[in-house]
């Protein structure tokens, strides 16, 4: 997440938030108005240094169907998400996922080159 010009990580635990949320159930959220849902940890708006409005969030997968992740886009322009941003989140996620998991492999690759 954003913080004036630097980047925050924040991290919670799984079923925790919104985000967390999606990584222990694996289903897609799509929120219109954050601080409504019950799942909306407020703390992430300290965090972060901004209000969060509305939320689409996704769990990422690996091939094996394993939740290694969770893609969160937040705070639209203008509107709330829709469908077609949350195709797009679907999207950009999948292709997220398999870069982690190519990166993954790879390590592996030349670790295992560095033990022979």
């Amino acid at each position: 997440m954003v913080k004036g010009t630097g980047l925050v990580e924040i991290r919670l635990p799984i079923g925790t938030g919104i985000s967390g949320t999606v990584a222990k159930t694996g289903r897609t959220i799509n929120v219109k108005d954050a601080s409504r849902d019950k799942r909306f940890y407020s703390a992430i708006d300290a965090k972060s240094g901004f209000p969060y409005k509305n939320d689409a969030c996704r769990p990422m997968r690996n091939r094996n169907g394993i939740i290694i992740g969770v893609f969160q886009i937040i705070n639209k322009k203008r509107g709330v998400f829709n469908r077609d941003d949350e195709f797009f989140l679907d999207a950009f996620s999948e292709h997220a996922s398999l870069a982690i998991e190519n990166t993954r492999l790879y390590q592996a690759d030349l670790e295992h080159a560095r033990v022979e």
